[in-house]
């Protein structure tokens, strides 16, 4: 984890049923890391099939076995339920992060942030779930994770934030 000050990162917004927060505006400033994100919302929101629901609560079991483990052993890292996830100014980056967040065809925003607060970098990678694992490998998963491990390629390496972030520009 590293300590920024008005650093420049990007961020993806979009609309989804979980969160419909009104679109950030160039100018403002957001302090983030108090309140639950939007994407732990998503497990708040009903899904309509058992296919859809298995899949959700999994990624809930996970959340939840990794916050675990970075209140136990990586306190003062940012909280995956609270964070604000942003990129680097790379295009192999955006476009990498916009493939996973499926945006095509919802209403979304690429948002140019000034970052001032607490930076960490993660593999994602630790985070697949490709079949049913036991708690105990999951927690190892979120050990790995929270080590600071970075991914194969730059694009897959994820940062998560806490601070104050201001809006430069919208596009």
């Amino acid at each position: 984890m590293e300590l920024i000050e008005n650093q420049t990162f990007y961020h993806i917004q979009r609309k989804v049923p979980w969160n419909q927060s009104p679109f950030w505006k160039e100018g403002e400033t957001h302090f983030i890391g108090k309140d639950k994100n939007p994407f732990f919302k998503t497990f708040d929101f009903a899904y309509p099939t058992i296919e859809s629901a298995l899949w959700h609560y999994m990624k809930a079991v996970r959340e939840l076995l990794f916050e675990e483990m970075r209140k136990d052993f990586f306190p003062s890292l940012p909280s995956r339920t609270r964070c604000l996830w942003v990129m680097p100014d790379n295009k192999e980056t955006i476009q990498y992060c916009s493939n996973e967040l499926n945006v095509e065809g919802l209403e979304h925003k690429l948002v140019k942030l000034s970052l001032t607060g607490k930076l960490f970098k993660a593999n994602q990678q630790h985070l697949e779930i490709n079949h049913i694992i036991s708690f105990d490998e999951m927690r190892q998963k979120a050990f790995k994770y929270w080590s600071g491990s970075s991914g194969q390629s730059e694009a897959e390496t994820e940062y998560l934030f806490e601070g104050f972030a201001t809006v430069l520009s919208v596009e």
